[in-house]
């Protein structure tokens, strides 16, 4: 099992807490520890995205914004690699289009500043405008 560590942050504030991510990629799975909120949990959904989803929820039910990758606006993963379920790659998803090249790759777990990561809701809402300005 691999070990991520990272951080999230209180959405307006300088508190963090550190977050422990195990990855199982059969299934795909993250073991997660916050021993600053006393909590810890598995995610397995059908896909790694997926279970990032549901961690990040959790984290926002306390109050804190996860600071990885997975967590920026602007990051989406493509069909194909959803369809791949355990992959962690996603795309960085430029304004009006998902552009498939390797430049624009991210691990979805690799740790970002705070400043570039946010709330799911945040996050869908910028990938549907992004969508809908490159196909309207």
């Amino acid at each position: 099992m691999e070990i991520k560590e990272l951080r999230a942050y209180v959405k307006s504030g300088e508190a963090y807490v550190d977050v422990t991510v195990g990855v199982l990629h059969l299934p795909p799975t993250l073991q997660v520890a916050v021993p600053g909120l006393d909590f810890e949990s598995d995610y397995s959904e059908s896909t790694l995205w997926d279970s990032l989803i549901s961690l990040r929820k959790d984290l926002e039910d306390f109050g804190y914004i996860l600071c990885c990758q997975g967590s920026r606006r602007e990051v989406q993963p493509s069909g194909m690699q959803l369809d791949m379920g355990a992959t962690r790659d996603a795309y960085v998803f430029k304004e009006g289009a998902l552009e498939l090249a390797q430049k624009n790759k991210v691990d979805i777990l690799d740790p970002v500043p705070r400043e570039q990561a946010a709330t799911v809701a945040e996050q869908r809402e910028t990938i549907r405008e992004r969508w809908n300005t490159g196909h309207s």
